[in-house]
């Protein structure tokens, strides 16, 4: 859907459904755990003027599963949130931070324990939550407010970057960025199944 809408981000739309399903093989997910599915910051209402705190809302998707699915889901929509505010995704790191680091605290571990034992869980699901979010802009819908033409096609191509980053953070053999040639072998290695 991607390709469709913009051919020239196909390429490296493609590159990240190849690097998921490399990763699938391999990976080990824990399902033991219960997980809201759909979390981002349009979910989590702030009430500081009774005391009550932090309140998570909308869980017709709640179910059995990882996590890190959740974590990681919150983390991608978070950085098109900060790409939308101020036109860059590292804007509201230091929430992302807090927010891991509060998580970790919660779960009794130290950040370094946490983040050694997650990494990889965490970035095959920032990766499944940057294809979902490109997918959803694509339509047009997704968190609101739904970005016009030109803006929405900036937003498809920072998140897929966004997506292109953890996947080397997982150390995969080929380079991933959304340089033209590189997308492009990428995509014919993928269409030719050798991917």
């Amino acid at each position: 859907l991607v390709g469709q809408t913009y051919p020239e981000l196909a390429a490296p739309a493609h590159q990240l459904l190849a690097c998921l399903q490399r990763q699938a093989q391999t990976i080990t997910l824990d399902a033991t755990t219960p997980i809201h599915k759909d979390f981002h910051y349009r979910h989590v209402l702030v009430n500081q003027l009774n005391g009550l705190g932090v309140n998570v809302i909308d869980f017709d998707e709640m179910r059995l599963g990882d996590p890190n699915f959740d974590l990681a889901h919150f983390c991608a929509n978070l950085h098109l949130l900060a790409y939308r505010q101020q036109r860059t995704p590292h804007h509201l790191r230091w929430l992302e931070r807090r927010f891991l680091h509060s998580y970790a605290n919660h779960m009794g571990q130290s950040w370094s324990d946490f983040a050694r034992s997650n990494e990889e869980r965490f970035c095959f699901f920032y990766i499944y939550s940057c294809i979902k979010i490109a997918r959803q802009l694509c339509l047009g819908f997704g968190p609101s407010p739904a970005p016009a033409d030109g803006e929405r096609r900036n937003q498809v191509q920072m998140i897929l970057e966004q997506g292109l980053h953890h996947g080397r953070r997982l150390n995969f053999s080929k380079p991933m960025s959304l340089s033209t040639s590189s997308a492009h072998e990428s995509l014919n290695e993928y269409k030719q199944g050798r991917k």
